[in-house]
């Protein structure tokens, strides 16, 4: 960011001023770049116009545009009108008196290299005869007034001789001739009348035309005389147009030669007609009229309704006609400065009447093309006509002082216009700006958008050399001119009026504030300066400050201006860049935001928004009755009311307003340090009084946590700070070593005291309950807008007290605190804080207390972690030390997920030494701290029992009072003693019962650690063998308590879940035992049994750790077998027990069918007694070596293949008995008395083979077949049948006959 060094002064050093690089005047002219149409084409001013004239390839195409519109009015002969539309400045005047030059083809004019296109293009509307007139109309007293006076000047100027037209109405000059003629008799009138060289019939060869002229008066011929008689005919009404047209020339050539400047014109239309046919006579071919100012003067009488509804009506008359084609075209040139649609009307008007203004606006609107002068030409023209350099040397230096401004991507958008951009609005190339610099873009931009609001003499090329004249010899080359400098321009240009009674009254607004409150709050900050001194005058700090306030002034004159809209701090700053004297760039904003903010304080009206890195700024252009208001509640004012205030604000800021006080009345707030987190009690009073702060107030509640009393910045007339750093150094004697910091603030001055109060009151004031009685006088909307306004005040006066106490509180610079009266200190001589700093008071105020810890506790662990510890941290670092007590080198690996767990508490507190994956306990740090806290609990007479027995919360005593100075947090204290208990094999217990090593979140402080009981060394290793090689637990090789009570716990957790198999499968199998009367158990059930035996005893004996490695112990046989069987037999067994239980109890009743089927004869009871015989085999051996639900399905196979070469026997020849009363299946298992026989293989019914396909699955089937195959495919159903399903069932069958097309 460029900008003028602390201390420099503009023409400086080896930088040369603009008056060196360019040619200024030594004066503004009044005229200078503003012109007058009518002056413009005067003839010693033309050349000049068109010397100067500045053509862009916009500007070129305007101009081709307009020889168009000739073109075409030439070519269809019909009037045509166009609406040349541009702002204040931007060339319409200019471009008119160079069409002008065109249309009449002057030569210089076509001398414009840059129009000769154009020219050539548009041959006919530059070689015709085109009589091409001016007219200003301001001042003006209607369009008729103007424009007809105005062609009778022109014609006497330039054809003299030529008789005009008619251009009044005619009754009232008839009037005057009759009255004269009362007033000198007949004789002397008529003589006097005939001396006119138009006659009663014109010349006796030509005819009159259309307009009224009489041809051969114009040639100088003399008609017949005037007479009584030729003088009545003509002025009777039924006279023709002619004859009266020849009357009115004739007096007007004799008795009233002043009768064109009557005021009594034509309609319009009527008007033109005759100008275009008196044009025609004098051989032109069309007429062009260019009309300046003419919406500019309607403006003007925009509140005055009936003469703009009436003069607004009539510019229909220059592009239509109820006359029809004229002698010759006239195209109309109108000059627009404002869009008729936006015009703005202050007064009140009825909804109706405003509608119709509307409508008649939008029927002119439609009848005209449109013709734009735009402000891109601004740039070429200003650098061609104000901003050359002198010479070569000069434009070297300027091109080089804009090549070393090194815009910043912050600033440089700014100045290029292109913020806010849209459709309509693009903002500048950087070529742009090279071509007006110093000049920005976004500052012309604004003087254009402004150029509306101010006098038609102060256009923006205008202001621009007016700003160049002034600051010539103060600023030098290598500076961009700043925005807020266009200000006094705009405001002095308004001074007397604006076309908009609102824009001039805002004006007005701006002006008053500038002077009465604006300016002097700039100054306020400045106190040794004079007000008196013009701005430009000032220091160069002081004339920032002022340029920022004007910039922000223009804001509210211009809010919809691009670069001016939504305005916030940086763009304040950077609209005037390089005004702010700044080491670094970015902060030149923020300097900008604390101007404005001061400037709040006095001045109301304005706004900043509620961003606190860039907020908008605002100002408000309206007078408010803040001081009366405040001034009715000044007695709400108090003492208590200012510190009850500052301690609001303060807690506030302190980030403390939402905590519950304690009952001391202190508000505690949570931080974190070194990962932990830590507890800090803020209290407020006054240090100097022992009433506000007793000793009892001085050391904190909650151990461990800091506490900080804070004073305010103000105390009762005749103390001051030094008092309370007086008592401070007695409450170090009275109570040493308090963890406590005193924060003792500089006193507020006395306009931040005035502000304080003003703050207090605004608070009575908006009070719900209080506001109407304090503004009853003033109108509801007023009301409601005051108060709107002085809530953001408040607001806005409220952060600038918050950034006031910053200061005061030493967390920023500005303040200064005397030797030995630091901002902050200690009651502890063992802390010693810095002065803290940071951007708010909660962050300088967190560093404060991160100092405090940090030398209270040096030796606290530095946990590696923004965030503090969490009880899973200390969970999966305990669980991962304890694992390594499954070994004897203290080796436990861990996985990604747990690795930063284990290395922030393992690591952090040295309790064991962490790698990638694996750590190593104890560390050899940690191995002498143990030792440590065993010498210390021996001197300290805890663990003199028998036993050993110490708590957790003797432990942690301990251990805090070994490490004092690390100030270890109660999860680092009891992570430290679970790692003590660990590392010297104690056992947990808790009121007297053995208790499994409790996960951390469980340990509590009553817990006990005792000198462990361990069973003997080989009872263990055949209880971890037994528990792998039965069970599958991981190994345990490794005797220490951890591990005995980890062992105890997972073989009674496995004793548990498998013990109801077991009892089940022993219960099932002695059922299937009896059932099949076999008097062996057999090794299946006699494993079971013991092997229920074993894990009922393992499962009650869960809090036995001893007795239970005991029981596993001894299940292990001398020959290394267990429960009377191998490893894998008793393993499975009990593994299985559950699954196999289910397969027993769901054996069937084949059992019962085949054990019935012994005693048959033949092949049928060898087969069942074999059949039997293999399950009764199966069942009896171990799951290892036969799986039993193979053994079922065997023999369900077996049975089933038994049963249905039963049902194939041949059945007996039925005995004499009852229908349907046959041999039951009972009888062909041995139930019933019928004689069995050899199953056969039947044959097919007949003898015949059945191709039928029968369909169908489980116990469903179904085919279709002819009567002749019925038989057999009912056979092969049923045989598929009985094979698959049980022979005790019965058959359901069903036949459908159905009808054949066969």
């Amino acid at each position: 960011m460029a900008f003028t060094p602390p201390g420099a002064t503009a023409g400086s050093g080896a930088s040369p001023t603009l008056r060196e690089i360019f040619t200024i005047p030594d004066h503004s002219g009044t005229s200078t770049y503003v012109l007058e149409l009518s002056d413009a084409v005067a003839a010693g001013e033309l050349g000049t116009t068109l010397s100067e004239y500045v053509v862009t390839p916009s500007i070129g195409e305007a101009f081709d545009a307009a020889l168009s519109l000739v073109d075409s009015a030439l070519a269809e002969g019909e009037n045509k009108g166009a609406f040349l539309k541009g702002s204040f400045g931007s060339g319409k005047s200019h471009f008119m008196a160079v069409l002008i030059a065109l249309l009449t083809g002057d030569p210089r004019a076509r001398a414009i290299s840059e129009l000769q296109p154009h020219i050539a293009h548009h041959t006919r509307a530059t070689s015709s005869q085109i009589l091409a007139l001016p007219f200003h109309f301001l001042g003006s007293n209607s369009i008729e007034d103007t424009l007809f006076s105005g062609y009778l000047k022109h014609l006497e100027r330039m054809h003299p001789e030529s008789v005009p037209p008619v251009l009044h109405k005619a009754e009232s000059l008839f009037d005057n001739a009759e009255d004269m003629r009362a007033e000198v008799g007949d004789q002397r009138f008529f003589d006097r009348l005939a001396q006119a060289t138009t006659g009663p019939e014109g010349a006796a060869s030509s005819s009159s035309t259309p307009g009224g002229l009489d041809l051969a008066a114009l040639g100088g011929v003399t008609a017949r005389t005037w007479d009584l008689e030729a003088y009545d005919r003509a002025r009777h009404p039924a006279a023709s147009r002619a004859q009266r047209d020849h009357l009115v020339t004739a007096l007007g050539q004799t008795w009233f030669t002043s009768a064109s400047a009557n005021t009594d014109w034509l309609h319009l239309p009527d008007g033109l007609a005759a100008i275009a046919a008196h044009a025609k006579s004098l051989d032109y071919e069309a007429v062009v009229l260019l009309l300046d100012e003419l919406i500019l003067w309607l403006t003007f009488h925009f509140s005055n309704r009936d003469f703009f509804g009436r003069e607004i009506q009539k510019l229909t008359g220059f592009v239509e006609s109820s006359q029809g084609r004229m002698a010759v075209p006239v195209v109309s040139f109108i000059a627009r400065q404002h869009d008729l649609k936006a015009w703005k009307d202050s007064s009140v008007e009825a909804g109706e009447a405003a509608k119709t203004r509307e409508q008649s606006i939008a029927h002119q609107e439609g009848r005209f093309s449109a013709i734009t002068l735009g402000s891109a030409n601004l740039p070429q023209i200003a650098h061609r006509r104000l901003l050359l350099p002198k010479d070569r040397a000069a434009a070297e230096i300027l091109q080089a002082a804009f090549d070393k401004q090194h815009l910043s991507s912050a600033v440089k958008p700014i100045l290029l216009d292109k913020v806010n951009t849209d459709d309509h609005h693009r903002g500048s190339s950087e070529e742009d700006f090279r071509l007006t610099y110093p000049f920005s873009p976004v500052l012309i931009d604004t003087l254009i958008n402004l150029s509306t609001a101010m006098q038609r003499d102060r256009t923006a090329l205008k202001v621009m050399e007016s700003m160049l004249v002034d600051l010539a010899d103060t600023m030098t080359v290598n500076q961009v001119i700043p925005v807020g400098e266009v200000f006094d321009y705009i405001i002095d240009g308004n001074k007397t009026g604006s076309a908009d009674e609102s824009v001039a009254a805002r004006f007005r607004t701006a002006r008053t504030l500038w002077q009465d409150k604006l300016r002097p709050a700039v100054f306020a900050q400045f106190p040794g300066e004079d007000p008196a001194l013009p701005d430009r005058e000032q220091p160069k700090g002081l004339r920032a400050r002022l340029r920022l306030a004007k910039t922000l002034l223009l804001s509210a004159l211009a809010p919809e201006v691009p670069g001016l809209k939504a305005l916030t701090a940086s763009r304040l700053a950077h609209l005037n860049h390089g005004e702010l004297t700044v080491v670094v760039a970015s902060d030149a904003p923020a300097q900008a935001l604390a101007a404005v903010r001061e400037w709040n304080t006095s001045v109301p009206e304005i706004t900043v928004g509620t961003d606190s890195g860039d907020p908008l700024i605002s100002i408000t252009l309206e007078e408010l009755p803040f001081d009366e208001i405040l001034e009715r509640a000044r007695g709400e004012d108090t003492v208590s009311r200012r510190r009850e205030r500052l301690r609001s604000i303060l807690q506030t800021e302190f980030g403390i307003d939402q905590v519950d006080p304690q009952q001391d009345g202190a508000r505690s707030t949570r931080i974190t340090w070194r990962a932990t987190t830590r507890s800090a009690e803020i209290v407020f009073g006054n240090l100097r009084d022992p009433s506000s702060v007793p000793e009892a107030l001085v050391q904190p509640v909650e151990p461990g946590a800091l506490r900080v009393i804070v004073d305010l910045p103000f105390d009762d007339d005749g103390h001051s700070v030094s008092e309370d750093h007086a008592r401070l150094d007695r409450m170090r004697n009275e109570v040493p070593d308090a963890f406590t910091l005193a924060w003792l603030p500089a006193f507020l001055d006395r306009k931040q005291m005035e502000d304080l109060g003003k703050l207090v009151t605004m608070d009575w004031v908006l009070k719900s309950e209080k506001w109407l009685s304090y503004t009853n006088y003033l109108a509801d909307g007023d009301r409601e807008r005051v108060r709107q306004v002085m809530v953001t005040q408040r607001d806005q006066l409220d952060g600038q007290l918050r950034a006031v106490l910053r200061s005061k509180y030493g967390i920023t610079g500005g303040e200064h605190f005397p030797e030995g009266q630091p901002p902050v200190r200690s009651l502890s001589s063992a802390v010693d804080v810095q002065r803290p700093v940071g951007a708010t008071l909660r962050e300088a105020a967190r560093r404060l207390y991160e100092q405090a810890f940090d030398q209270r506790y040096p030796d606290h662990p530095k946990f590696d972690s923004p965030s503090p510890l969490v009880t899973k941290d200390f969970t999966v670092a305990l669980e991962t030390l304890r694992q390594s007590d499954a070994r004897a080198d203290g080796r436990a690996s861990f996985d990604k997920g747990a690795r930063r767990s284990v290395a922030l508490v393992l690591a952090g507190l040295g309790v064991a030494r962490v790698h990638e994956s694996h750590m190593v306990f104890p560390s050899d740090g940690f191995a002498t701290f143990a030792g440590q806290i065993d010498r210390a609990l021996g001197e300290s007479g805890l663990g003199s029992d028998d036993d050993g027995v110490v708590t957790v919360n003797d432990v942690v005593g301990v251990i805090d009072s070994l490490k004092s100075d690390a100030g270890l947090n109660r999860d680092c204290t009891v992570l430290l003693a679970a790692a003590w208990a660990e590392a010297r094999d104690r056992s947990w217990y808790h009121y007297g019962a053995p208790l499994a090593p409790p996960p951390f979140k469980d340990i509590q402080g009553h817990h006990q650690l005792r000198e462990p009981v361990l069973p003997e060394r080989g009872e263990w290793d055949r209880a971890v063998m037994a528990a792998q090689h039965l069970f599958g637990l991981p190994e345990r090789g490794h005797l220490s308590p951890t591990n005995l009570g980890r062992l105890a716990s997972e073989v009674a957790d496995f004793a548990s879940e498998y013990a109801r198999g077991s009892e089940d499968l022993v219960q099932q199998l002695e059922k299937l035992t009896q059932r099949l009367g076999t008097s062996d158990d057999g090794a299946r059930l006699a494993l079971a049994r013991r092997q229920e035996t074993l894990l009922r005893t393992l499962e009650r004996k869960k809090d036995r750790p001893g007795e239970l490695v005991t029981a596993l112990a001894d299940s292990q046989d001398s020959d290394g077998r267990y429960l009377g069987a191998t490893q894998q037999e008793a393993s499975l067994s009990i593994t299985s027990a559950p699954d196999v239980a289910a397969v027993a109890r769901n054996i069937g009743s084949n059992v019962d069918t085949i054990l019935a089927g012994r005693d048959r004869t033949g092949a049928l009871g060898p087969r069942a007694v074999e059949i039997i015989t293999a399950l009764i085999k199966g069942v009896g051996s171990h799951e290892f070596h036969t799986h039993l639900d193979g053994v079922v399905r065997a023999f369900e196979k077996s049975a089933l293949d038994w049963i249905n070469d039963l049902v194939r026997v041949e059945p007996p020849k039925p005995d004499p008995q009852p229908a349907g009363q046959g041999p039951s299946w009972q009888d062909f298992a041995g139930g019933g008395t019928a004689t069995p026989v050899e199953p056969t293989v039947s044959d097919p019914p007949s003898g015949r083979s059945s191709n039928v396909a029968v369909q169908g699955t489980g116990n469903r089937r179904h085919f279709t077949a002819r009567r002749n195959d019925v038989e057999a495919a009912l056979s092969r159903a049923l045989d598929e049948l009985t094979a698959t399903n049980s022979p005790l069932g019965t058959f359901r069958v069903e036949i459908t006959f159905v009808e054949s097309d066969e």
